[in-house]
């Protein structure tokens, strides 16, 4: 009996991710961003010079042409610092379906058409991001941010959370 309950359960939340995965097409992206010169990262307390790649997956609407919600990572990066020599990584991460967190700046630097995003943006739904953690030698520096955010139909937010470990 139990078995048949736990393989009616699995059955149905496997159904509601093909139902919301069938809704929309995934397509996936990436650019990178180069330093030309020495940037200065307070946290690191060096300047650094290198690069970064994001990989963005980005889903289109089926029925109005349009993305719906954007997930991006930091997929590959190398920084240098200028005077130690020392190699860092940057990591971020982050998602969302609402607002349009980011759609725009993404459609700006080539990874998809400005002409998929939506006429007025989604308010309901969640924002999540965790931005630039460096690493180096598996030590991580602070200066991280965490940002989640969920609104209702109506707009009202039901959830916020922000925690951060800022250097300056």
């Amino acid at each position: 009996m139990k078995t048949t309950i736990n393989s009616a359960i699995a059955s149905a939340v496997l159904l509601l991710c093909a139902t919301i995965t069938l809704n929309a097409q995934s397509y996936q992206g990436e650019f990178q961003f180069q330093t030309d010169r020495p940037i200065y990262v307070f946290c690191l307390d060096e300047q650094v010079t290198g690069y970064y790649t994001y990989h963005v997956t980005y889903h289109v609407d089926k029925k109005t042409g349009f993305i719906n919600r954007v997930h991006w990572n930091v997929k590959e990066s190398k920084f240098v610092g200028v005077d130690t020599g020392k190699e860092y990584r940057l990591i971020d991460t982050g998602g969302t379906d609402s607002w349009g967190y980011l759609w725009g700046f993404f459609a700006a630097v080539g990874v998809y058409s400005p002409d998929l995003l939506p006429p007025s943006y989604p308010i309901e739904g969640t924002v999540i991001n965790s931005t630039f953690k460096w690493m180096s030698n598996g030590i991580a520096y602070k200066g991280s941010i965490v940002f989640q955010l969920h609104r209702d139909a109506s707009g009202e937010i039901k959830a916020f959370v922000l925690k951060y470990d800022l250097c300056f």
